[in-house]
């Protein structure tokens, strides 16, 4: 019995529940958007030199964004390595049925503001969220096993240099723990960013003008680096692991602009149903797909570049 992470596609599949992959065809099409996105991102590019504020007024600055706008949060299963490797010590199972629920029961459940946070070396943009995962090696119950165990978490991987850039990106972890406690809430596995990257975009509006186009900015090059990378794969080899997690960047990027415009355009009504269907999202009640489809966020409207145009236009104030 081990503690590992996952690395095949099939496996991360199983362990999340998701169902399908419907990605986006790299057509010309694509091509032609992901170009003219691209260059909308980087003209007249400006940086900001980072805040530097303390953890408690990071969190503090989190808790308040959903807050204020209704958002509320489930706690979640905190299961951090000292406490799983004394499970493994201790364990006296004798078939896998007993493993898993002893496991299952084996969290702690806390608001997700209390998942440890260890601090890197990395740039402010790059965080993680480290879920715990068991796995049997050389056992016919695998794929039981991964699709039965619950998904607890380790740590919150940040930045040290705290400012509104980390926050965001807090925030953005934050949110995937709210959708990956509960498995299957997301059917593709190609839109499991968006929340996460609509969050960390609706953040960065809160705060100012400035601190928007730097996210967004942020978030398009990143995903034109993965249109990049699967644009060349495609034509020499099948995807493997880290193409199918690019390409999950890429078209949750894409959605998650499509929201966004359609929360900062639409206003008032369109915005508050946004908002009550995120929550119904996070209570379990509905699947995220059957938020993006009630907006009309999905491949084809995804790549109109209208919507991040207008976007660009109305923040990027020369």
């Amino acid at each position: 019995m081990c503690n590992i992470e996952i690395n095949n596609i099939d496996d991360y599949m199983t362990f999340h529940v998701h169902t399908t992959m419907e990605g986006m065809p790299i057509d010309e099409n694509f091509v032609d958007y992901m170009v003219e996105l691209h260059r909308l991102a980087n003209e007249d590019y400006k940086t900001s030199k980072p805040d530097n504020y303390s953890l408690n007024i990071l969190k503090g600055n989190a808790k308040e964004f959903f807050k204020s706008l209704g958002i509320t949060l489930h706690d979640v299963g905190y299961f951090p390595d000292d406490k799983v490797e004394e499970f493994l010590k201790d364990m006296e199972v004798t078939n896998i049925n007993e493993l898993i629920t002893l496991y299952n029961k084996g969290a702690k459940f806390v608001s997700p503001f209390d998942i440890a946070i260890k601090p890197t070396t990395t740039h402010c943009f790059n965080a993680l969220t480290k879920e715990q995962l068991l796995i049997c090696e050389n056992s016919k119950n695998q794929k039981k096993l991964l699709s039965s165990l619950n998904v607890f978490f380790d740590h919150i991987e940040l930045s040290s240099i705290l400012g509104d850039i980390t926050t965001a990106s807090y925030i953005h972890e934050i949110t995937h723990t709210q959708l990956e406690d509960q498995k299957g809430i997301i059917h593709n596995l190609y839109n499991a960013e968006v929340l996460s990257i609509f969050n960390e975009l609706l953040y960065a509006y809160s705060v100012n003008d400035s601190l928007l186009l730097i996210m967004l900015r942020n978030r398009v090059n990143e995903a034109f680096n993965c249109f990049s990378y699967i644009y060349q794969k495609q034509k020499h080899s099948k995807m493997d692991y880290d193409t199918h997690m690019d390409y999950k960047y890429l078209v949750s990027t894409i959605k998650a602009i499509e929201l966004f415009s359609i929360y900062v355009t639409q206003h008032g009504k369109t915005s508050m149903n946004i908002i009550n269907e995120i929550n119904k999202v996070y209570q379990g009640c509905i699947s995220l797909e059957e938020l993006l489809d009630k907006f009309e966020v999905n491949n084809k409207e995804a790549i109109d570049i209208g919507y991040s145009r207008k976007l660009f236009e109305r923040f990027d104030k020369k």
